[in-house]
C-alpha cells in the first residue's frame, strides 16, 4: 500500500513472523493468537501500539508510535541526568533509586537503560562486599544490611545477586528449605541481563539436588545394614530440609 511504501521509504521495518504458542519473543511481547499487527521501536520494544492486522491498524500505528517513542526517550535522558547529579552530590541511594526508575521501564537498548543496568550492578556489587565483611564480624549486623540492599536494589540483578548471597548463608546454616526458594526465584528470571545471576543459581541449585540425591543414597545404606534408626533420621532430617 501507500502508506507501507512512504513508511518503508522514511525507515521503517516490516516484518512477518509465523505464530508458534512456543516463541519465547512472542510470548514477550504477549501476542496469543494470528493475525495481530504491533509497532516496535529499533529494540523491540513493545509501547502497546498494536490491533488487528488491517489498514486502519497500520495508520495508527505509523502516526502514533513516533511521538511515543520520543516522549520515553526524552524522559529516560531526564531520569538519567538526575541520577548523575545525584552521584555527583554523593547521594548514592537517591542515585540507586532513580537508575532503578530506568531499569525498571521494562524496556531495553537504550544507552541510558544499559548504564543505568551496569551501574547499578556495579553498586550492587560494591554494597554486597561491605555487607559480607559486616557478616564476618557480626553475623546479624551483615544479614540485616544483605536484607536491607535487597529491598533497596529490588527488581535489579543486584537485587538477585542478594538472594544468593543470602541463599550461600541459610545452606551453611541449616536454612535449606529458604536457599532453595531464594535460587528458585533467581533461577526462573527471563531477562537477559540477569544471566550471570540465573546461571550461578542454577548452578547451585543443582549442587543442593545432588547433595539431596546422595543423602538418600546414604539414607538406603543404612537401612540395608539394619540401622533403621539412624536411616529414618537422616529422612527425617532430609524432609525437613528440603
Amino acid at each position: 500500500t501507500p502508506d507501507v511504501l512512504a513508511a518503508a521509504h522514511a525507515g521503517w521495518v516490516f516484518v512477518k513472523r509465523e505464530f508458534s504458542k512456543d516463541d519465547k519473543e512472542l510470548k514477550r511481547l504477549k501476542i496469543t493468537a494470528v493475525g495481530m499487527l504491533i509497532g516496535l521501536d529499533r529494540y523491540t520494544n513493545d509501547f502497546k501500539q498494536r490491533g488487528a492486522a488491517s489498514s486502519d491498524t497500520l495508520k495508527v500505528i505509523l502516526k502514533s508510535l513516533p511521538p511515543i517513542v520520543a516522549a520515553f526517550r526524552a524522559k529516560i535522558a531526564t531520569e538519567w541526568a538526575q541520577a548523575t547529579q545525584s552521584l555527583e552530590e554523593t547521594k548514592e541511594d537517591r542515585a540507586i533509586k532513580e537508575m532503578i526508575e530506568i531499569i525498571t521501564t521494562g524496556k531495553r537498548g537504550y544507552r541510558e537503560i544499559v548504564d543505568s543496568v551496569a551501574k547499578v550492578r556495579e553498586l550492587g556489587d560494591l554494597r554486597i562486599k561491605s555487607a559480607e565483611t559486616t557478616l564476618t564480624n557480626d553475623e546479624a549486623a551483615g544479614l540485616k544490611s544483605l536484607k536491607e540492599l535487597l529491598d533497596l536494589f529490588k527488581g535489579t540483578t543486584a537485587a538477585a545477586a542478594v538472594e544468593i548471597r543470602l541463599a550461600r548463608h541459610e545452606r551453611e546454616h541449616d536454612g535449606l528449605s529458604s536457599c532453595l526458594s531464594r535460587l528458585a526465584r533467581v533461577a526462573k528470571i527471563e531477562d537477559e541481563s540477569y544471566k550471570p545471576e540465573c546461571d550461578t543459581a542454577t548452578k547451585l541449585n543443582h549442587e543442593l539436588l545432588d547433595d539431596g540425591t546422595n543423602r538418600v543414597d546414604a539414607a538406603a545404606k543404612l537401612g540395608s545394614a539394619g540401622e533403621v534408626d539412624r536411616a529414618r533420621e537422616l529422612l527425617r532430617k532430609l524432609q525437613k530440609d528440603y
